[in-house]
């Protein structure tokens, strides 16, 4: 059992280390020592001798482990950690020490923290079919305003049933905006007129306030747990949520809604909505702009943003900032 979980180590540290890094920094010390031994054969050039160095680890092709390898390595680790799983009440078996247990769980913490995308809640059959029941058709149909500042509603790329189904968070925020119909087409020019422009609010890009659990609203924490019983998020995941809440949660009571499964935010202004990412497993925070909904990490500061007055919350109208998350 103890060369077992050995192995398991050896295997995760494996994984999670930088296979070329280290290959590099084994070839070039490897070069070094040669020509530390070809300097001590050699004599030394005459003085004013032009000397020519050339590199060997640049010649030399880095190893990397090969895909037969690293499957092997994952499935030695797999069928380790089941031995493990099913070895019984440690303090019965004392087969490998609690050190060593505890680097196995350090591992696969970062492991799991770092590769978002191999995250799984467990759903039961139930759950999922409920998940599977609110997945939105793709592609979606085409909303916005175009050059000329007229409001348009393309559905030429959809196929003609994804009318029957029900309209993305985004889309009704940016239809209600536009002064296009929720139900209706732009066929006419009796209903179309130049939609204003709408410019993000100015907003303040350095770190307003350390958001902290308690400023999450009672009804939020609510919407959290239906969120675990309706659609089987795991705790984990809540965990995650609660950390990555946009400051604006702090006025917030309710959901704008499930999409696919998770609950959609949207401000009390209507431009600025929090939607799950699934691959990076936190909000995703998106602006609209000008009729578009950008992430907000693809804002660009602006010189009105120097306007926004710091003791209130980016994306409301008059949330004040509480007194004792100043971070200034």
């Amino acid at each position: 059992m103890e060369e077992s979980l050995s192995h398991a180590l050896a295997s995760a540290q494996c994984l999670l280390n930088d296979v070329e890094k280290l290959d590099a920094q084994r070839v070039e010390s490897r070069a070094r020592r040669i020509g530390l031994e070809h300097e001590h054969v050699n004599p030394s050039p005459p003085i004013g001798a032009e000397i020519q160095v050339t590199s060997r680890s640049s010649k030399q092709p880095q190893r990397e482990p090969t895909k037969e390898r690293r499957s092997q390595d994952v499935r030695t680790l797999i069928s380790v950690l089941r031995r493990l799983q099913s070895g019984g009440d440690h303090s019965a078996r004392p087969d490998y020490s609690d050190e060593e247990l505890r680097t196995v769980y350090v591992l696969f913490d970062d492991f799991r923290n770092n590769n978002s995308k191999c995250h799984d809640c467990r759903r039961s059959e139930d759950h999922q079919q409920r998940v599977n029941r609110e997945i939105f058709l793709k592609p979606r149909p085409r909303v916005g305003v175009d050059v000329q500042g007229i409001p348009f509603h393309d559905w030429s790329a959809c196929p003609p049933e994804a009318r029957l189904q029900p309209r993305m968070t985004a889309e009704i925020c940016l239809m209600s905006q536009t002064g296009l119909l929720m139900q209706g087409n732009v066929d006419t020019d009796v209903l179309v007129f130049p939609a204003a422009l709408r410019p993000r609010p100015s907003r303040v890009f350095s770190q307003q306030i350390k958001f902290q659990l308690q400023h999450i609203p009672e009804s939020i924490y609510g919407v959290l747990q239906r969120w675990h019983l309706r659609s089987g998020r795991c705790f984990d995941c809540l965990v995650k949520a609660m950390q990555t809440f946009p400051p604006w949660i702090m006025e917030q009571r309710r959901t704008q809604g499930y999409e696919e499964g998770n609950p959609v935010f949207v401000n009390h202004l209507d431009n600025e909505l929090a939607e799950w990412d699934e691959d990076r497993r936190r909000w995703r925070l998106r602006i609209l702009d000008h009729y578009r909904w950008l992430d907000v990490e693809e804002l660009d500061p602006r010189s009105n943003d120097s306007m926004a007055n710091p003791e209130i919350v980016n994306g409301t109208e008059a949330m004040p900032i509480p007194f004792e998350t100043w971070s200034f």
